[in-house]
Order: structure tokens, then sequence, then C-alpha cells
């Protein structure tokens, strides 16, 4: 059986409500829908790419289906956060963004041009993504240094450790027991603006609820996280693909199940 891979490069235009639209040989590809963040990329089948497209501060993504397959890399006209496996490419921009390409792997220099603060990603077989690097934490920080802070989520009030500066966020409760939390309910991660990137439960001693918030305080994703050993290379990387501001860590079960968009306030 033979197949054509997809026409590349692929140049998606993305309107002021965040709706994008891509032309294909001439005609427009329609999505194949809208679903939530939480619902995973759509398999696609063996001669199909899934193309999953959304905007910084949707719960929702734009997916198109395409005919072939190929060694892709993604590129836009500003900042993205991109995964590719074997059949599909999930990408996420910023709001400043206007197009996403999608572009054959080793044509990004000259299908890429004038797309100077682009992103690339190589597909294909096996999975890759942009996170910003993470420096693996090394040692145990004083419970004691950590100052506590009050919130509301659900309904229910909750006092946590405050993790706000960069030793603070990269250590978090590395080499912390239950009891060392001081009857604290876990830790809370406070950046100085919207974050892409990853938590890991390294040199953790207990399972791990992880909440992340975006700027305006709403729940736009959640794990459950399980400890790894420091300098282990095989640690889980928690992504919810989505820019955050907050980030909540808590022994897995004190929290209670919580819907997307559920407001952390303070």
């Amino acid at each position: 059986m033979s197949y054509q891979p997809p026409m590349l490069p692929l140049v998606f235009s993305i309107d002021q409500d965040g709706m994008f639209a891509v032309k294909i040989g001439g005609s427009v590809a329609t999505p194949i829908g809208r679903f939530g963040i939480d619902g995973g990329l759509k398999e696609a089948g063996k001669h199909e790419m899934v193309i999953g497209l959304s905007r910084d501060g949707q719960l929702g993504e734009q997916r198109f289906l395409l005919k072939g397959r190929t060694s892709v890399a993604v590129c836009s006209d500003g900042p993205s956060i991109t995964y590719v496996t074997a059949g599909a490419v999930r990408v996420t921009v910023r709001r400043a963004a206007t197009t996403v390409r999608l572009v054959q792997a080793n044509r990004v220099a000259q299908d890429c041009a004038g797309t100077p603060q682009a992103e690339t990603v190589p597909g294909g077989g096996s999975g890759s993504r942009i996170v910003p690097q993470i420096q693996t934490p090394t040692r145990r920080l004083d419970p004691a240094a950590f100052a506590t802070v009050e919130f509301r989520l659900g309904g229910g009030l909750y006092r946590m450790a405050l993790a706000d500066t960069p030793q603070k966020i990269s250590l978090g409760m590395l080499g912390w027991t239950r009891s060392d939390l001081g009857g604290r309910d876990g830790m809370l991660y406070r950046y100085p603006g919207p974050t892409y990137g990853s938590h890991i439960i390294v040199g953790y001693t207990f399972t791990t609820d992880l909440l992340f918030f975006d700027s305006a305080g709403r729940l736009v994703h959640g794990f459950t996280g399980q400890p790894c050993m420091v300098g282990s290379p095989s640690c889980q990387q928690y992504d919810p693909g989505f820019p955050f501001s907050y980030v909540i860590e808590a022994p897995n079960g004190s929290l209670p199940i919580l819907p997307l968009g559920t407001l952390l306030s303070f």
C-alpha cells in the first residue's frame, strides 16, 4: 500500500477569537471538532495525522485530520509549546501568535523563514515536547523556612507552605515527610507570571496530587504524581500543556476532586 504525505508546509491562521483555519491545496480544511483538554488527542489511523491547536486561556482545542504521515516540525510567529508523537501533533500558542506552520522536519530553515521567534520540534515515531529546562533538585529545604499562605478552593479553606522564590520552586517538598508539613495541607507555588513547563516529583516521599492554575486562578489541569529517586533519568514530567501561574502540590487524597475552571482565591 502506498500513500502521499500531507502537503507541507501547512499554514494555520488564527483569528481574534482564537479560531484556527488552514488552506490545503486551495481548499479550507474543516476542523473535526473542539474538545476539552482532558480528553486526549483522538488516535489517528495508520496513514493519518491529527493536529490539535489551541490558544492559551482556552480550555479546549480544535483538531484537524490530515491524510498521510511524515516527519514534521512546528513553528509559529510567537512562543508556543508543542507535543509531537506518532500520528499526532498538539500545539498551544500564546495570544500574540497569528499563525502556526506545520513543515517538513528537514525544511525548518526554509519553510519557517520569517518566524524568528519560532520553536520547532522534530516529529515522527517518538514523543517529544518543548518545556523549560528543569534542574534536578539535589537537597532538602527546611520546612520552617517557608511562609504559610491561606486560600479558598472549591468551598474549602486551605493552609499551605508558599514556594515563591527560584530555590523554593526548584526544590519544593524534596525529602519532606507528611509530618514536615506541620499541619499544612501541602505547598502552593506562586510564579512571577504565566509559565510554560513541568513539575517533577523527584525525591518526594509520598504520592502527590498536582493542580495547575492560570493567572486568573482557574484550574486548567490536574495530575496524580508518583515520586521518583533523585538522579533517576526516567522521572515523569507533569506538564499541563497550558501556561500556569500557580501550582498546588498536596499529599494524594487530601484535596477534593475539582472540576476544571474551579477558582483559587486568596
